[in-house]
């Protein structure tokens, strides 16, 4: 799922206390570490539950998706804030501003072929994250059907029969190999001509006398 609508939707609403203080997952892993400074609300992914094909051949698998709003409030304004009881009061209002603007809400698809939301946004239910002197953090969790379809497909790739090489005599002033050049590039005049037919017996013939007559193996 795509995380941007929804916070672009929820600031562009501008009916909730966070008014544009509204981030991403990734802010939220800062906001945790640091010290926070206002009331903020991130955006992040939860869940995403598939349920089993129910077609043969083809594909199409009904996906649940999950999001989660979670709040930051202050709960350090006054005395009584420090039992939690304003902040939770508080969290009775922001709940109904996000109902608001997310409860039937109905995602854009993005013109996907395969993903298509299939139904809106309902409330699933919020946690209490963490509360302590200053802040109260609270998670409020929302999800909304989509659908995954796909035509059957067929492994199209060649059997692996042969594998190109580079035979070096050694002693050699280019091996062992250094550095991340990859061949053929890490091999002057290298052309990679040599070929390992894996369709043949590797224990007979030319291939196996070869390193049998003393090959040595280098990892570059």
């Amino acid at each position: 799922m795509k995380l941007s609508p929804i916070v672009l939707k929820l600031r562009a609403a501008n009916l909730t206390e966070f008014d544009q203080s509204i981030a991403g997952s990734a802010e939220l892993a800062t906001a945790q570490a640091d010290t926070l400074e206002v009331a903020t609300a991130y955006v992040i992914q939860l869940l995403e539950v598939a349920v089993p094909n129910t077609i043969e051949g083809d594909v199409s698998q009904r996906l649940i998706e999950g999001f989660g709003v979670v709040v930051a409030i202050r709960n350090d304004l006054s005395q009584a804030d420090k039992t939690g009881l304003t902040a939770y009061d508080k969290l009775f209002n922001i709940r109904r501003e996000l109902w608001n603007i997310l409860v039937g809400l109905v995602l854009p698809d993005d013109d996907d072929g395969q993903y298509n939301v299939e139904g809106p946004i309902y409330y699933k239910g919020g946690t209490l994250m963490d509360i302590n002197p200053a802040w109260l953090w609270y998670q409020f969790e929302f999800e909304f059907p989509a659908r995954l379809t796909g035509a059957e497909q067929t492994l199209d790739l060649s059997d692996l029969e042969t594998i190109s090489t580079q035979y070096v005599l050694t002693p050699d002033a280019q091996i062992p190999l250094k550095g991340a050049a990859a061949l053929p590039g890490a091999i002057t005049d290298s052309d990679l001509d040599q070929i390992i037919d894996l369709t043949e017996n590797l224990l007979a013939g030319s291939f196996n006398s070869g390193f049998a007559a003393g090959f040595d193996l280098y990892e570059g």
